[in-house]
């Protein structure tokens, strides 16, 4: 069977296509309950607009669209994404726009979520997160025509809200050089997400023109029990580090579990930093050292950007302001190691 049309659903609702075309477009003439059969009927049906109609009538839907493509224990538990949201739904209420906000596992899931927003015209333009090396979704953002704004990477035709993780590194790394740290282990989320590898960049280049080794735990899943077994590993290695540096804290909260399993201190025999900071860092005992950055800020620019780029058609880039480290028990050890 072939895509639905207006005049199928009006033969299956008992109603005249007139009616169809009111409730599908929410307009008035029709009582709710009439509207409410027609909408299940369509619903059923399995009917979306067509997206080239929508095109050439110009209407538009008066939201955008950010998606969450990672599993669950990934994101659950990490302020970070609460914050992001936050911000950005207040950014989009000031330009009168709604957000609709959809989770993903995987990377396929959300190229197929897009295709479906267009054809449905569910949105008008989308935040994309998580920028990847050899990103597919800028390509097929642009064949859909589909505006949108990448947060964390500049690509052609789009907005961008950037943030300097080299930089960040780097003062992550001169820290911990002056409280004595010879080697640095460094517990990575996906090694496939363009900010991991610009921070582990970072970490090797400063560490390798201070003599500090530098050794990564790559694609651990962003949890506390993989980030224990991470830090297992490298604390039982040949040359295990006396520093430990963390995408998050979640991650740094498992990395505590290993060290004590260890009976090692941290902040004496193990430092530890986190590049994101929440009551996790603070109530630790001891306090870890984190990074201090505003998500709910991140997410106000992005949807700064994108209302920009929809209402005046330019695509701004927005750089954030380098974030402090605040320094904590976890790194200051009673006595610096010469």
């Amino acid at each position: 069977m072939g895509r639905p049309t207006i005049k199928d659903i009006a033969k299956q609702a008992g109603v005249s296509s007139a009616a169809v075309s009111f409730a599908l477009n929410n307009r008035p003439g029709i009582s709710d309950a009439t509207r409410e059969r027609i909408l299940r009927t369509a619903k059923e049906a399995g009917w979306v607009p067509n997206s080239v109609a929508i095109a050439l009538s110009g209407s538009k839907a008066g939201a955008v669209g950010l998606i969450i493509a990672r599993p669950e224990s990934a994101y659950s538990n990490e302020r970070f994404f609460f914050e992001f949201i936050v911000g950005l739904q207040r950014s989009l209420t000031e330009a009168n726009l709604d957000l609709v906000f959809h989770t993903a596992t995987n990377l396929d899931e959300e190229l197929s979520m897009y295709r479906r927003w267009m054809a449905q015209g569910r949105v008008d333009g989308v935040v994309v997160i998580d920028p990847r090396v050899d990103d597919p979704r800028p390509d097929l953002l642009r064949k859909l025509g589909m505006p949108g704004v990448f947060v964390g990477a500049k690509h052609k035709d789009f907005g961008a809200v950037l943030a300097d993780d080299a930089a960040m590194m780097t003062a992550i790394v001169d820290h911990l050089q002056v409280q004595g740290a010879k080697r640095l282990g460094y517990v990575a989320g996906n090694f496939a997400l363009l900010h991991t590898q610009t921070r582990f960049a970072a970490l090797r280049n400063r560490g390798k023109e201070l003599g500090i080794d530098v050794v990564v735990a790559e694609d651990v899943d962003v949890s506390e029990a993989s980030s224990y077994e991470a830090v297992e590993k490298l604390l039982t290695s040949k040359d295990a580090p006396d520093a430990l540096v963390f995408d998050n804290e979640i991650l740094a909260l498992g990395g505590v579990q290993a060290v004590h399993r260890h009976h090692l201190a941290v902040g004496e025999d193990v430092l530890m930093v986190s590049c994101e900071d929440s009551d996790v860092c603070r109530v630790l005992n001891p306090p870890i050292t984190a990074v201090r950055k505003s998500a709910r800020l991140l997410g106000e620019h992005a949807g700064t950007v994108l209302s920009e780029l929809l209402n005046k058609d330019e695509c701004r880039v927005i750089v954030e302001e380098n974030p402090r480290l605040e320094e904590r028990e976890s790194t200051m050890r009673s006595t610096i190691l010469v």
